[in-house]
């Protein structure tokens, strides 16, 4: 019996060492990772009928190469998040919050992203400046672009509320969710614009 219970006990020693050489090693990542999402506030009125872009900073590490996998939204408040369209990036980072129209004068592209936008999913975010405003002691950190997505209008539902904003993202083989709660709002004017 004796040679059994040292049996058990050296399986379950070595099914934990390789339970915990996985965790630290593999494609699962602990926690939000090295990339921060930015919080935004921003109540906006939003077409109707039309699509608008929501533009959220992020920043990681200076020498992180972070991969854009997705993103997501969570509504609150009463009312649905926004349908998500598109995710871009938007290397300008001119502006934050929400903004419409798309194109045009006063436009998204004419104020935010005078450069162009990027494609963001499934490419490595490029390397930004490091950040100034980094407390004593902490990481310097890079804001390297801006998360433009553009949304769905409200339609018949008036509003549409964000309280949450997830970026699905990799570094090597660690795969990790950055969340940032937010408070973006759009809502349709009477007339219906």
């Amino acid at each position: 019996m004796t040679k059994r219970l040292w049996g058990a006990i050296g399986v379950a020693a070595v099914l934990l060492l390789a339970a915990g050489a996985f965790l630290a090693w593999g494609p699962i990542g602990i926690g939000a990772g090295p990339l921060d999402v930015a919080y935004v506030a921003s109540t906006g009125t939003v077409p109707q009928t039309r699509p608008s872009v929501i533009l959220v900073p992020i920043e990681t590490g200076a020498s992180t190469a972070a991969v854009i996998d997705g993103v997501a939204l969570r509504g609150g408040g009463g009312y649905p998040p926004p349908q998500l369209i598109n995710v871009v990036g938007d290397p300008d980072q001119a502006c934050s919050g929400i903004w419409w129209p798309l194109t045009g004068q006063n436009s998204f592209a004419q104020r935010c992203a005078k450069g162009g936008t990027v494609p963001l999913v499934g490419r490595v975010i490029p390397v930004g400046h490091v950040t100034l405003t980094a407390a004593a002691g902490a990481r310097p950190a890079a804001r390297a672009i801006d998360v433009g997505i553009e949304v769905g209008a409200p339609g018949s539902a008036g509003c549409w509320n964000v309280t949450e904003v997830m970026v699905h993202y990799h570094v090597g083989s660690r795969h990790y969710t950055a969340t940032a709660d937010e408070a973006l709002s759009g809502c349709t004017t009477s007339d219906g614009r």
